[in-house]
């Protein structure tokens, strides 16, 4: 397994740096074939590669989201090819669309430890749940 990290580190480098390539780019780029480079990123990852673009995306719409950026750049910067791809495939992960889960309104907070009540007053009784 070692040898395959040590093999796998100049794709998933070349991956964060350039995530729009293919995998037959990246294989001609590092000298392997298709199927060896898929193969050597799976086994190394843990993942396939496209799930690991996937997951790449994912990380940069958060980056962005929660910014003053309009959709359409959130979708860009992402590296959708246009907004409503980003809109279809956002609600496919999370099942609602960015505009939502960016609103306010929409956003709920979970409490660790349970319970999502507020916090008791100091001094309030405690429920004993």
């Amino acid at each position: 397994m070692k040898f395959l990290c040590a093999r796998a580190l100049p794709l998933i480098r070349m991956l964060d740096a350039h995530p729009e390539l293919s995998l037959d780019a990246l294989a001609r780029k590092l000298g392997y074939s298709h199927q060896v480079m898929s193969r050597l990123f799976s086994s190394a990852v843990g993942m396939s590669m496209r799930d690991y673009q996937n997951w790449l995306k994912q990380r940069r719409v958060y980056d962005v989201l929660y910014t003053r950026r309009s959709i359409t750049q959130v979708a860009y910067l992402a590296g959708f090819a246009d907004s409503p791809q980003f809109t279809r495939t956002f609600q496919r992960w999370y099942g609602q669309t960015p505009s939502t889960a960016r609103d306010p309104k929409h956003v709920r907070v979970f409490i660790h430890g349970g319970s999502n009540q507020p916090p008791a007053a100091p001094g309030a009784p405690q429920d004993a749940g």
